[in-house]
């Protein structure tokens, strides 16, 4: 349909015959983002989808190196006659430069393009620490396995509500560890995480003894974050999470090695508190 063996750059209309070839040249690229797919499907049926100079890309081999998501897009749309920029002939390293350079994105950034939408650091960061926390016999630890934006816009997008009007109560200056806890903790309650976000947050009416009290004494006396203290904010924020549930007083705010002690909660989902238990599980069985 084109000679891809030969550079050039072409201003093309989509069509059916068109896209679905080009869709068979994508032999090598990642595992499509639904999410970002959608996105710009969503932006074609809204009559926003214009040409830019961010094209399709084929090499001389006969290729895709970018544009799967456009592409999947208009196939998604019905194949509409929008404009699309073609280059061809391009070298092998094409690929490779495209995802160095998104590479060199921060997450947020990334996030942003997927989602369509801006995706604050410390969200990232909090998602992300709450995606590598695992569970062992002795307690939670981080996984070294890197998230991708792709894992975290997906669960940005299954979890969007929750993680909204919690990241709203808390304010969104936490520590990620702590936030993280705090994300099951409203996979658990959204309304009684929220309750418990912001009285962490603000400290009004707060007695020694309540938990909130002391996890924000605990982020007070602990002012410094880092990887190394995931964990422990992870662990700490738990233990004020189960009682803050329980609605027990402290007397010492002390690490937390399960989600056990929260309340067994039945719902038409079935018991969620044992679902945040095989979460951070799951990953030894593997």
């Amino acid at each position: 349909m084109l000679d891809y063996t030969k550079k050039a750059a072409l201003v093309l209309t989509a069509s059916k015959p068109l896209v679905d070839w080009l869709l068979a040249l994508n032999t090598k690229n990642r595992a499509l983002k639904n999410l970002h797919t959608k996105n710009i499907a969503d932006e074609i049926e809204r009559g926003e989808f214009v040409l830019t100079s961010q094209g399709i890309g084929i090499t001389a081999n006969g290729v895709l190196t970018d544009g799967q998501h456009r592409l999947q897009a208009i196939a998604m749309s019905g194949y509409p006659p929008v404009e699309i920029l073609v280059v061809t002939g391009l070298d092998e390293i094409a690929m490779r430069k495209t995802d160095q350079l998104m590479a060199k994105r921060s997450m947020a950034d990334v996030l942003k393009l997927i989602m369509n939408k801006t995706v604050s650091t410390n969200l990232v960061a909090a998602v992300t620490c709450h995606l590598k926390i695992k569970i062992a016999s002795d307690g939670f630890f981080i996984s070294t396995a890197r998230k991708s934006e792709g894992e975290i816009a997906d669960f940005l997008e299954n979890y969007s509500d929750e993680i909204t009007n919690l990241f709203d109560a808390a304010g969104g200056s936490l520590r990620a560890g702590i936030m993280a806890a705090m994300i099951d903790f409203a996979l658990y309650d959204i309304d009684m995480a929220c309750s418990f976000a912001r009285q962490v947050r603000n400290g009004e009416r707060l007695v020694s003894s309540d938990p909130a009290y002391k996890l924000r004494d605990y982020i007070i006396k602990n002012k410094n974050g880092g990887g190394g203290r995931q964990v422990d904010d992870y662990a700490v924020t738990v233990t004020a999470c189960i009682a803050y549930a329980r609605e027990d007083s402290m007397a010492m705010l002390r690490k937390s090695s399960s989600w056990e002690r929260l309340p067994k909660k039945l719902s038409p989902a079935d018991d969620i508190a044992k679902k945040i238990e095989i979460r951070v599980s799951e990953s030894l069985l593997k």
